[in-house]
This record gives structure tokens, sequence and C-alpha cells, in this order.
């Protein structure tokens, strides 16, 4: 596959048709990646591209494949950090919310983990002998366990490479929190320590980003400088991060009920002045069907003087379409009597209703002979496939030759018949999308030998006729 040859969009969903060929199985995707000449990790990242920014997919409805969305090494950690992230969610240190959030073990879950092994250390007063016997009930070994902590003592604590080879290499000593103190958010627990509720949250505010990170070193804080007071201090931070978080996330989930509240108000009111159906609407918006009805559920509970305006809206608009099918079935079969010739063309030049609505009505409407009259022409103008881009792209590229004269041997005399160009291939498909014409292929021919027989002029809009309702 050429990729340069491919829109964002079309790279996208390529990659996203690709995962749901594969079912999303990353061996799968791995294989079709690899045929593709391609990299896993940028099909599954398109593939998620594709469903949020095309699809209009919620992140929520993304997390449930949570599994593929993590890249392999992320993938990788969960399964070899297993037992440690159990014991974390055990002790309430993350939460089961986060471990199903692809972005968040990115972000936040190694450092977690690091910690965790840190600490480890620490409680054994850096006994290599129990850290192993821990690295064991962990189902991971001794290297990787004391890797993890010096992550986080190098990485977090600033402690230099002197000080860490000190430090394991020291068994047995009498302050195994000798290098603790250089936690680098030392500061901000004092801050948070000293302020109030309105003055906290100005300063939290400031620094949301690194709240995760805080609490994953807070242990070492405290035993540096609060150690006698320990579960005090623990819960007074503990707290005051919490009731920050609540209440961040209870101000941002009103704000974003607000926000829908106001966008749904808008299209719907927009829908009301409208004449269009509300499928039609939405199409033409470029409006998301699912997200629109999450929507509206919000508008139903918050504002039910417009919901009930919208359902008075569908209403008329199902009783005026049912006015208009009865009127246009009564024109076809109208048409259908004084014209032999009527075809599917002139069908969706006379109405914008599909033909296929029709048939809920034509048992009811009409008697055994135009019944009969109507499924004849019904069966004889059978639609499957709209045609698509191959299908145009394939007319633009094959020779299409109108009129030629045979010879004895029903050979084509060259130079006999008339070649439709391209600019004329595509005027004919302008004109059906002008006239809102649903481009199947046996329309396209019908429009065309109409085009060469001089019967349609393509290059004028075609105003529908009005079935009048009565």
């Amino acid at each position: 596959m050429n990729k340069n040859n491919l829109t964002e969009e079309q790279l996208c969903k390529f990659c996203y048709n690709l995962c749901v060929k594969c079912n999303w199985d990353n061996n799968k995707i791995w294989r079709e990646a690899k045929r593709n000449n391609m990299i896993t990790n940028d099909i599954k990242y398109n593939a998620k591209v594709y469903m949020e920014k095309y699809l209009k997919i919620s992140k929520e409805e993304i997390y449930k494949k949570n599994e593929f969305l993590i890249p392999y090494k992320f993938k990788q950690m969960l399964i070899t950090y297993k037992y440690i992230i159990q014991i974390l969610i055990n002790e309430n240190t993350i939460s089961i919310n986060e471990i199903n959030n692809s972005d968040w073990i990115q972000k936040h879950l190694k450092l977690y983990i690091n910690y965790f092994c840190y600490q480890q250390c620490i409680n054994t007063n850096w006994d290599k002998s129990k850290i192993k016997k821990i690295a064991e009930n962990l189902n991971i070994s001794i290297d990787v366990l004391i890797k993890n902590a010096k992550m986080y003592a190098i990485g977090v604590l600033n402690w230099s490479e002197k000080e860490w080879s000190t430090q394991i290499n020291y068994q047995g000593q009498k302050d195994p929190n000798k290098y603790i103190s250089k936690n680098k958010y030392t500061e901000s627990f004092n801050t948070i320590l000293a302020l109030d509720k309105e003055e906290l949250t100005k300063f939290l505010e400031k620094n949301e980003n690194n709240i995760n990170s805080m609490r994953a070193t807070l242990h070492s804080f405290i035993i540096s400088y609060h150690n006698d007071n320990y579960d005090e201090i623990k819960n007074i931070i503990t707290t005051k991060l919490n009731n920050y978080t609540r209440e961040k996330s209870k101000q941002r989930k009103k704000e974003k009920e607000k926000n829908q509240l106001n966008q749904i108000s808008s299209i719907i009111s927009d829908f009301i002045k409208s004449n269009e159906s509300l499928e039609n609407y939405l199409k033409k918006e470029q409006i998301n069907t699912e997200k629109f009805n999450k929507m509206l559920s919000i508008l139903k509970d918050k504002n039910k003087n417009l919901y009930n305006q919208y359902l008075y809206k569908l209403d008329e608009l199902q009783q005026n379409e049912t006015i208009e099918l009865k009127n246009t079935l009564t024109e076809l079969i109208n048409q259908l009597t004084i014209n032999k010739n009527f075809n599917i063309l002139d069908y969706y030049l006379m109405t914008k209703h599909d033909i296929k609505k029709l048939k809920s009505i034509a048992n009811k409407q009409l008697n055994d002979q135009e019944l009969k009259l109507f499924y004849i022409f019904c069966n004889q103008n059978k639609v499957k496939e709209l045609m698509s881009k191959q299908d145009i792209k394939d007319l633009l590229t094959t020779k299409t030759i109108i009129g030629s004269k045979f010879d004895k041997n029903n050979n084509p005399i060259p130079n006999t018949g008339r070649e439709i160009t391209k600019e004329e291939i595509l005027q004919i498909i302008k004109y059906l999308e002008d006239n809102n014409i649903p481009l199947y292929p046996k329309i396209y021919k019908i429009a065309l030998l109409k085009y060469i027989n001089n019967e349609l002029d393509i290059y004028n809009k075609k105003e529908k006729r009005k079935v009048l309702i009565k």
C-alpha cells in the first residue's frame, strides 16, 4: 500500500478497517502490519484517531478496547507487574478505572510501579536476601525490582549514581531513609498542609499535572519530615488531594453537560426551523447520530419545553411525510399508466422519497391492478449498492463508446460510435448528486442514455416536482 497517496482520513480509515478485519487481534494486526510494510503501533494509533475524530466514538467506548489500544510494551508491563498492580489496587493506591484507561497507563503506571519497588527496598532495609524473596513473591527477578527502585530514586528523588551505589551496596545500615529528603515535591506538600480550601484550590489548579506524581511520592515525604505523625499527615494531605480531584471532576462534568446542553439546544432549534427530516438534517450538518442521541437525553432532563417542541416537530414531519408518500404513490401510478417509458430516474426527479418507503403504504392504498403495476415497476428497478469511488474511477479510466455500428460478425466498427468524455461522466454524476438522486449504477446508465439522446440537460439543476399536500 502506498501511504503517501492517502489523506489522513483515508489512512486512519484503512488502519481502522484493518483492525476490524483482524477482530482487534494483536497477532493478526502484527501480521497485517508486516504485509503492508507498516508498524503495528502506527496502525493502532491511526485506528484510534479514526474512531475519535471521524466516527466520533467516545473515549469511554474506545477504552473498552483498552487491551488493543495499549502499545505492546505497556501491555507487556501489565503482564510483568500484574501482582504489583493488584496490590496497588487492593491498597487503593490506584483504581480500576485508571487501569482501564490506556492514556493513564502510559503516563502514570510506571511511576507507581517504580515507587512500589523502591518502597520494598526501604522496608527491607536494603537487605538483598529479603528483596529477593519479595521479588519471587511478585513473580519478577530481583534485578527487575532493584532496577525499578533505582529509576524512582534517581528520577524522582534526584539521587546521584554515587548515592544509589552507596545505598544499594550497604547492608543493615542504621538509617535506611538517608537520602529520602530529596523529594522534589517537599515544598508542594508543605504548601498543601499550610493552605486553606480557597488558596489550596488555586495552588492545585496550577500544579494539577503533578498530582499523580505527588501521590506516588507522599510516603517518602512523610517519613522524612513527619514520621512521628505519619497517619495524621498522610490523612490530611490525601484528603485535601482527594477533595480537590473530586470537586474538579464534578465541575468538569457540569461544564461538559452545560456545553452539551447549549450544543443540543442550538441543534434542535435549527432543526425545528428547518423543513428537513431529522435524518437528512443530521447528515447535512454532519452530526454523529450516537452523539446526538446522548445529548438529546440531556435536553430531555434540562429543557423539557424545547424537548417537547422537538417531539411535536417530529410528529408534524411524520404526518406530512405520510401525506406526501400517499400523493407520491398516486402520482407514480398515474405516470406508470400514461407513460410506458417512465423509469427509476424519472421517479427520483419527481420526488425526494426513497421508493422503498412507498411499499409500506402501497398495500393499503392501491387496488389490485395498481398494486400489480407498482410491484412490476419496483422489480424492474431493483437496486442494490450505490456506486463506489472505485466504480467511478473505473468509469473514468475505461473508454465508454455509445452508438457504434457493428459488422457482419457483430464486432463494433471503429470510429462509428460516440465516446463519452471524462468531463461528461463527471457532469452526469454531479447532476445526479445536485438533484439528490441516489447514485446507483442503473440510474447512471439511464442518465447517460437520456443525455446522449438529448433528453436530459445535465448542466442545469432540475427542480423536483412538488407533490402537493392535500
